[in-house]
């Protein structure tokens, strides 16, 4: 329900206390039906990347680069691939706080592009790589 509201609930809610006490937690969820639980708290980092502080976003990128492991279903793999971007391309990115999570991100996002079978899931994370080259730069 938060996800259909989260652009209407994003001033009423204290992001730092939410994540701690409920959406970070939503990401721990390993079983099959709830895919659609991490799924959907990932789309709503994405709703509220304006509003995660500055702080937070390497705790918000752990979370992101556990989703892209080997291990996990493509469905969440691509759901962090469009919130990463979303992050990344994010006015608020500051590189030297992604840096720790380069050389893992780039490891799985071409891990990503190797096991979609879908052009378009292939074309979404190499777009998530591209601009992560980007904004990084020679680091």
């Amino acid at each position: 329900a938060m996800c259909l509201a989260a652009y209407d609930l994003h001033d009423s809610v204290n992001f730092k206390m939410f994540f701690e006490s409920q959406l970070g937690n939503d990401f721990s969820f390993q079983r099959e039906e709830n895919k659609i639980i991490v799924r959907r708290a990932a789309y709503l980092l994405a709703a509220w990347v304006a509003d995660v502080p500055e702080e937070m976003r390497p705790q918000v990128y752990n979370l992101l680069m556990n989703q892209l492991l080997p291990c996990e279903d493509m469905v969440i793999k691509l759901a962090a691939c469009a919130v990463m971007r979303v992050f990344i391309d994010d006015w608020n990115f500051y590189e030297e706080q992604f840096h720790p999570f380069l050389h893992s991100a780039l490891r799985n996002l071409l891990l990503v592009i190797q096991q979609a079978y879908d052009f378009d899931s292939q074309v979404q994370a190499f777009n998530v790589l591209c601009l992560i080259l980007e904004r990084m730069g020679t680091r």
